[in-house]
């Protein structure tokens, strides 16, 4: 018994590829290497046609937010009630200038919690 298990030997001549097909096999797998000066020389030319680079000049800083501490612990519900109440909630919401409801909120429960 032959030591190849039925495989062909691998032999350097190029492989015809059938007709209508495409044969890649020639074509170098890694890019072509460029000297230094070549480039730089490119990238001038290519400056000078008013060609810019991509990259950044210099990574994006990092913006840190005050807000982080309200996100902290937040909390929602839903509530459901008559119409009117809701309504009534709403206007005292807008007439009072507050920004959200959780505003109006805390507005009445300090009246409410309020030594009198």
């Amino acid at each position: 018994m032959s030591e190849d298990y039925g495989f062909k030997p691998r032999t350097k001549e190029p492989v015809q590829s059938p007709p209508g097909k495409l044969d890649f096999s020639q074509i170098p797998s890694q890019p072509p290497s460029v000297p230094p000066q070549m480039e730089a020389a490119a990238v001038e030319r290519g400056e000078a046609l008013g060609f810019r680079s991509r990259e950044a000049e210099e990574p994006p800083k990092r913006i840190l937010r005050k807000r982080a501490d309200l996100l902290a612990d937040q909390r929602s519900f839903f509530v459901k009630g008559p119409g009117r109440v809701i309504e009534r909630f709403i206007k005292y919401t807008n007439a009072g200038g507050f920004r959200s409801y959780w505003e109006a909120i805390n507005a009445l429960l300090d009246q409410v919690e309020a030594p009198q």
